[in-house]
Order: C-alpha cells, then sequence, then structure tokens
C-alpha cells in the first residue's frame, strides 16, 4: 500500500487500533439470537454494539451513507451507546481514485452530511477510502475541502471474503493470523482491517479479543489513537461543555477561497440549487430522523453549501452521480 503523507496507517507503539467498515448493518430482531448456518444471511452490526458496549470498549466506524439511510435505527444504536466514534465510508462505497473531482467530493459530502443530520451535530475529522483505494488527489481534497484524514491500515484479514462465493479465508485462517499479529513484535502498533458486515466477521473480532489482553496490547479506537486523544469529530460548538470539547474542527481545516466560493454558490437563486436543497432537506427529515433547529457548525455550512454546488453543476453538465 503507497502510503501518502498526512494519512494513517500505524497504531503507536503497543496499541491496536479497534474499527470495523461498512457499518451500520441491520438485523432482524427475529434472528438476533440464532447461531446457525442460516443466520449467517443476516447482517449483525448490533451484535457488535453488544459486545463493544459489554466490554466497555469503543471502536471507530467507518460509516457508509446508503447504509445509514436504510438502516439509521442501527446507526443511533451505535452512537448513543456511547462507544462508537464515527467515521466517513463515503457514500456508495465505490472506488475513489476512478471517479471525478466532483464526484469524489459528493461521496464524502452527503455522508457527513447524513452522519451531521443523524447526530446532535457530529462531523467526523476521519474517514477511509473503500478497499484502501486513496492517492495524491483524492487525498487532498478530502483533507482541504473538508479536513479529513484518512485512516488505512497495516495488517488485513479479508474477513469480508468469508461472504464471497468462493471465500478467501475462515474463521480458523482469521484467528491464525490474530495470534500470528498479536503475539508479534509491538513496533508499530497494529490496525487491522475488519468489518461489521455479518455474524462471521464480527465472531472473527470477539474470538480475537482474549488476544489483545494476553499480549498485552492497549485497544483504542483508530480515531482516538489518530487524533492524539483529542476525539474523533469536527465542529465549532466551542460552548458545548460535553466530555469532547476538544474534538471539533472550527473551519480552518478547509481552503479558504473554496470555502468562499461555496457561501457564494450556497446564496444563489438558481432554480436547481432550490429544488435540490429542497429534496436533500425532505429526504433527511424523513429519513433521518434529524432534530430540528441544530446549531449549524462552520464545517456544517460548508458541507451544506457543496451539497448544494454539486447538485447545481450535475444537473447542469449531467455528470453521473448516485444518491
Amino acid at each position: 500500500m503507497c502510503q501518502l503523507p498526512g494519512n494513517v496507517y500505524n497504531a503507536p507503539d503497543g496499541y491496536m487500533g479497534i474499527g470495523f467498515d461498512d457499518g451500520p448493518t441491520e438485523v432482524s430482531s427475529v434472528f438476533y439470537h440464532l447461531v446457525s448456518v442460516a443466520a449467517q444471511c443476516f447482517q449483525f452490526s448490533p451484535m457488535l454494539y453488544d459486545f463493544l458496549q459489554k466490554n466497555s470498549q469503543r471502536a471507530t466506524h467507518y460509516m457508509i451513507g446508503i447504509n445509514i439511510l436504510s438502516n439509521n435505527q442501527e446507526f443511533l444504536m451505535c452512537y448513543n451507546g456511547g462507544f462508537c466514534d464515527l467515521a466517513v465510508h463515503t457514500w456508495t462505497h465505490p472506488m475513489m481514485t476512478t471517479l471525478s473531482n466532483i464526484d469524489v467530493m459528493a461521496q464524502l459530502a452527503w455522508t457527513i452530511q447524513i452522519i451531521y443530520d443523524s447526530t446532535d451535530g457530529k462531523i467526523p475529522r476521519y474517514w477511509r477510502p473503500p478497499s484502501g483505494d486513496i492517492d495524491a488527489r483524492v487525498s487532498a481534497i478530502a483533507q482541504e475541502v473538508f479536513g479529513l484524514t484518512a485512516i488505512l491500515w497495516n495488517q488485513d484479514t479479508e474477513d469480508w471474503t468469508m461472504l464471497e462465493p468462493v471465500p478467501a479465508t475462515n474463521l480458523t485462517t482469521i484467528q491464525s493470523q490474530m495470534e500470528q499479529w498479536l503475539g508479534g513484535p509491538k513496533n508499530p502498533g497494529l490496525i487491522i482491517l475488519e468489518h461489521e458486515l455479518a455474524n462471521s466477521t464480527i465472531q472473527a473480532f470477539i474470538n480475537a479479543w482474549p488476544l489483545i489482553a494476553q499480549n498485552n496490547w492497549k485497544p483504542v479506537s483508530q480515531a482516538i489513537l489518530a487524533s492524539n486523544d483529542t476525539g474523533a469529530y469536527s465542529d465549532d460548538d466551542s460552548d458545548d461543555d460535553s466530555d469532547d470539547d476538544d474534538v471539533y474542527q472550527d473551519g480552518s481545516e478547509s481552503d479558504g477561497a473554496f470555502n468562499s466560493l461555496l457561501v457564494t454558490s450556497s446564496e444563489s437563486t438558481s432554480a436547481s440549487s432550490a429544488s435540490a436543497s429542497a429534496t436533500l432537506e425532505s429526504a433527511q427529515s424523513s429519513s433521518t430522523g434529524a432534530p430540528s433547529g441544530t446549531k449549524k457548525s462552520g464545517g456544517m455550512r460548508r458541507a451544506q453549501s457543496l451539497c448544494s454546488l454539486l447538485v447545481s453543476c450535475i444537473l447542469i453538465s449531467s455528470l453521473p452521480l448516485v444518491l
């Protein structure tokens, strides 16, 4: 994996970064406690959330926008549980380096928007490109426009392939890998790619959990490690007296000139912009249960302006965007 300056690939020595991709996934309460081959057909984010909560372990959850839209109850279960650090995993999980600049921005902006609207105004500091597909261009857009730093990994379980018709791994193989990694050197620390896709991928993490303590690793949420314990989110609500006072962006992470462009665009009276904004607001209010009258941060205003700009450009130039 090519390592780009400014992104995160390793945990500090002696630490294991805890994080999971591709949430939130839905679960049927009827099948929640079934442990059978049939249960593999259902998806088990809440199984993971229950385990993390019982073990008082925070983790970073790299959320896919359309999954939040479809599984908002599970998303809120994660967020409200107090063990979840939210991060961006794009809107539809594409290969980011294959997209145009505007589509890269759309994938990040829409996901930031739905996370903000589904919480009390949280804007993540961190994101993960699907399949680790990132280059200097994509990294720069994420960092300069949205203040997002990419967190990658230095070990890969390939756990997601257990759901493929021809799996590339299994629970026994993953456990063997975990024994090797966790029993090995603590320099650098570990960031292991894992997923909250199904019973099998979550069970792989649960099986390996005792090895962390047995080998004297310190498990910490990946976003917390990356932020040097200052937190996982960005906002400008500096008057908030909650425990994460220092975890928010103040807007300075984005490029000033581009920010000015977005402000100008957001004030446009074009019918396409107004229609796009109304459609977005209607979709969010019906699907995310966002609180009304929520204070908007500089980062959020930037994201909303960008969403309006993106849709306007797409309508004008007929650029493709899957929402």
